[in-house]
């Protein structure tokens, strides 16, 4: 009876309630034009890193209408970051298509917003600094990268088959690839996070067992390891 109890309030405690959220799923595409001097896997990276972050603004409109949201000082930006700590983007669709001469891909994003929880995750990432300057040095520096492939790709119109734009085009793209990297490996590492410390306080309540536990611990630092790597990643490519 006892243990049930303590289950109870543990349940309470530690998972949101479900009883008035819903999920407001947002779709995005973009196109990517390529070639002359941009290769199709460079296109590919550039248009899922915009697709990404196009979606994720669109989903700040959910974030900013929070309770939590209103009552703290954010720029566009730290929403955006935000934006991409606490939800999970996925690529639903891909095609090839071709446009006169020119050949392109299109890429369809996608966004789910648990609304039932959305003001909890919030207010964390908020709590969390240092998680949260990690997410705004990373969202800033792929706002930079995207404004330069931008800035390559009007040259490249003008400018066909130059080594130097290859260069510049592979160098950007690599840095778009690692900090997309980098940004998951901080969402994952932050939802290992939680799972180990519920898993951990039902397991010291006796209400989780052993081997339960120790596969989510194991979560976690395969997690942290993850965040190492992408963050070593990150700078051998030179995006900080």
């Amino acid at each position: 009876m006892k243990r049930t109890a303590i289950f109870l309030i543990l349940t309470m405690i530690l998972v949101p309630s479900l009883a008035f959220g819903e999920i407001k799923t947002i779709t995005h595409s973009v196109k990517q034009v390529f070639g002359g001097s941009q290769s199709p896997d460079d296109a590919r990276a550039a248009g899922m890193a915009r697709a990404k972050r196009e979606a994720l603004e669109m989903a700040g409109t959910y974030i900013r209408s929070t309770t939590v949201m209103k009552n703290a000082q954010v720029e566009k930006d730290e929403v955006l970051a935000i934006a991409a700590g606490i939800l999970k983007t996925e690529i639903v669709a891909e095609r090839n298509y071709t446009t006169g001469e020119a050949f392109g891909i299109e890429i369809t994003m996608k966004v789910d917003v648990d609304t039932s929880i959305l003001e909890a995750n919030v207010r964390r990432v908020l709590t969390e600094r240092s998680y949260l300057e990690q997410l705004k040095v990373a969202n800033a520096r792929e706002k930079e990268l995207l404004k330069k492939v931008a800035i390559l790709e009007e040259e490249n119109r003008r400018i066909k088959g130059s080594p130097a734009l290859r260069d510049e085009f592979k160098d950007s793209t690599q840095g778009l690839i690692a900090l997309a990297n980098l940004q998951r490996a901080l969402f994952n590492k932050d939802s290992a996070l939680r799972s180990y410390e519920r898993s951990r306080s039902l397991y010291e309540n006796g209400l989780y067992s052993r081997s339960d536990f120790e596969q989510s611990r194991a979560q976690y630092e395969f997690a942290s390891k993850e965040l190492q790597d992408a963050r070593k990643a990150v700078e051998r490519t030179g995006a900080y």
